[in-house]
């Protein structure tokens, strides 16, 4: 089932459009049979047997609005769903394969910025995340079986929320994630004095919610079992970050740590006259390279196509790759979907399933759009398409070991084409 069967009868650009705006919550209703050829109890199941793919951190389950672990079996998730706690399986889609190609496909298909993954939830009747809430990234539900009720704002308090916080116990308001930053006190609106709706999603039913809208969820008189396809965005401030710290590390006033300070007395860690002037120098020096950030449109573009290198799929980097004969076949991996991303006529960047990599030469992007349109290929077929580029035959040996190691290509031999 792929992501326009999903959201029908909405076509993917006003979808696509909806969510760009990201803040307010769209409500498709479907039939009850309309996500069963996705997803089932049944199939649901057969990802818990199927366990983690080997040294994987995920999936991973756990219950209740705490968040305590369960182990990931059968036996252990059956008894917490039997002891009426709500069963959150996140990244299910790492034992799935057609979740995964949704994840994949709807990266792609609506240019997303970010990672999508999905989660599983399994609530027994009247069980939920019934406590205000606000999650970071888009959430997508899907309704599998069952039904839930859903209360929720009708606009985002905090558009493009990060971080997950919400109201476990009354009048406390809690964050979790990203340490470094929560919203600061009376620069959002809290549920209280939100317009709250209410929707109840039955089986076939779809709910998009935007991050930082207040909703609380629980399910009815019967066990409900939903998917949640999750797009977690890369923040702008991150790319600007990471194009930053690129250009500042080139001065050495950037790769030094701050002044040794020996432990002493109360005051001993607090900045002096010297540690303030340092501050000032450095900002100084940050000034500096932002006015030269400004004319290198190329670093920024490079910086701007690692935002949509999307979730990590099934890419097995063979990184002692050589090409050793002409006998060798090289193909996309499965469920790899790959992009290039011109930077004029003598650069590009590959990137896609969480990795990209940057290519120099001429006519480098025709060259990779060649690779990706085609099946199974070999040397030779490789080098007619470089005909157009600068690339010489030992340039198009360096660039097929330089895919096969990042994984974006697979490479056999002794196969027939």
């Amino acid at each position: 089932m792929n992501l326009e069967e999903i959201i029908a009868p909405l076509p993917i650009s006003e979808f696509s459009l909806h969510l760009s705006d990201g803040r307010i919550p769209l409500y498709i209703p479907g039939g009850p049979l309309k996500f069963q050829k996705l997803f089932n109890k049944l199939k649901y199941w057969e990802c818990i047997e199927r366990g983690k793919p080997e040294g994987a951190a995920t999936p991973r389950a756990s219950l209740s609005k705490f968040q305590l672990p369960v182990a990931y079996e059968r036996g252990a998730i059956k008894r917490a769903i039997r002891s009426g706690n709500t069963v959150c399986v996140s990244h299910i889609d790492r034992a799935s394969d057609s979740l995964r190609a949704l994840c994949v496909e709807t990266e792609a298909l609506i240019g997303f910025p970010g990672a999508a993954c999905v989660h599983c939830y399994t609530s027994p009747p009247g069980t939920g995340y019934d406590f205000f809430h606000v999650d970071g990234g888009i959430a997508i539900t899907l309704q599998i079986e069952g039904t839930k009720d859903w209360e929720y704002a009708d606009t985002s308090s905090l558009p493009w929320l990060t971080r997950v916080g919400g109201y476990r116990e009354p009048g406390r308001l809690e964050w979790f994630g990203d340490p470094g930053w929560h919203p600061k006190e009376g620069t959002f609106s809290t549920p209280d004095v939100m317009k709250i709706q209410k929707q109840t999603l039955k089986p076939g039913d779809l709910l998009v919610m935007p991050a930082g809208v207040w909703h609380r969820v629980k399910s009815t008189d019967q066990t409900s079992l939903s998917l949640n396809l999750k797009l977690t965005h890369t923040t702008t401030i991150d790319v600007i970050i990471q194009l930053l710290r690129s250009a500042c590390m080139d001065n050495e006033l950037w790769r030094r740590p701050l002044p040794f300070t020996p432990a002493g007395g109360q005051d001993s860690w607090t900045p002096d006259a010297a540690g303030l002037s340092l501050y000032h120098d450095l900002l100084l020096q940050l000034k500096d390279a932002i006015d030269q950030l400004s004319l290198d449109a190329n670093s920024f573009a490079v910086n701007w196509a690692s935002a949509f290198v999307g979730s990590q799929n099934e890419i097995v980097p063979q990184p002692d790759f050589t090409l050793i004969d002409n006998n060798q076949v090289f193909a996309l991996p499965q469920l790899v979907s790959p992009r290039v991303v011109a930077h004029g006529s003598h650069s590009a960047t590959i990137l896609g399933q969480g990795r990209m990599l940057s290519i120099r030469g001429e006519g480098v992007a025709n060259l990779l759009q060649s690779i990706l349109r085609a099946g199974p290929f070999d040397l030779s077929a490789a080098l007619s398409w470089s005909s157009a580029s600068s690339f010489t035959e030992t340039d198009v040996r360096i660039l097929l070991e330089k895919l096969v190691r990042a994984g974006f290509l697979h490479a056999r031999r002794n196969v027939t084409l």
